[in-house]
């Protein structure tokens, strides 16, 4: 997403979900369901300043979205824990149609820590 400003334009997507990558948070007024909800910390972990993190959003009325929540790997507790090394690079929710949960979409983030080095190899 590169840190566009998509929410106003994914209403016209016509998808039922949008898995989202490097978005800025969400318009006050958004209708859209979303997850992680507003009372997340809208950033992306680690040393560079990052305000975008991954997100998954509901665009219709056709499914519904139950969180999974994530948690840092210093604070998981059991196999049930998603964990992730980097908070806001992974959004994880249940995909519910007609009560039935389908499956859980991820959004992940995989950006290359060091961009320099893979420019470097590839031109050779």
């Amino acid at each position: 997403m590169a840190h566009r400003d998509v929410w106003p334009d994914l209403a016209l997507t016509g998808a039922d979900v949008a898995l989202l990558q490097e978005v800025p948070p969400p318009h006050a007024l958004s209708s859209t369901e979303i997850i992680p909800g507003g009372e997340a910390d809208w950033r992306t972990a680690g040393w560079e300043k990052c305000d975008w993190r991954t997100a998954i959003a509901r665009l219709s009325e056709v499914v519904h979205l139950a969180p999974r929540p994530t948690v840092p790997l210093h604070g998981t507790t059991g196999n049930a824990d998603f964990g992730v090394s980097r908070e806001g690079t992974i959004t994880a929710a249940e995909v519910i149609v007609e009560g039935h949960g389908l499956f859980t979409a991820v959004s992940v983030r995989s950006g290359a820590e060091n961009r320099g080095a893979l420019r470097t190899r590839s031109s050779s």
